[in-house]
């Protein structure tokens, strides 16, 4: 069962991350799961709430956003701290996921993709 709270916005859910639930066994089926019982193809992920994101919570993130897009769920990271977001730009190479820097700006993005 995930921690993270959920809110849905017309055809769009924002999901307010716990950083707990990326280290659930398998928790981009827990995800995937979550968006598919409310018939969602549009999903922004609020990190606002977490102070720091390490590198393999970064690598976790993209999982989810790939696991995603295979079923046809498109998706936006916001809310990524300046610090964790130099860390994503500094050490990690292959970052393929949308971000902005509050919810209402990813709602925006994701209403017009």
């Amino acid at each position: 069962m995930l921690k993270s709270n959920t809110s849905i916005f017309d055809d769009i859910i924002v999901i307010d991350i716990d950083i707990e639930d990326l280290y659930i066994q398998n928790y981009y089926f827990e995800f995937s799961k979550l968006i598919s019982e409310n018939e969602i193809l549009k999903v922004v992920f609020n990190f606002e709430n977490i102070d720091v994101l390490t590198s393999s919570d970064i690598q976790s993130v993209q999982k989810i956003v790939d696991t995603l897009h295979l079923n046809g769920v498109k998706s936006i990271v916001c809310g990524i701290n300046p610090y964790s977001a130099s860390l994503i730009y500094t050490f990690i190479d292959k970052i393929k996921f949308t971000t902005t820097l509050d919810v209402k700006d990813a709602i925006d993005a994701i209403s017009i993709k």
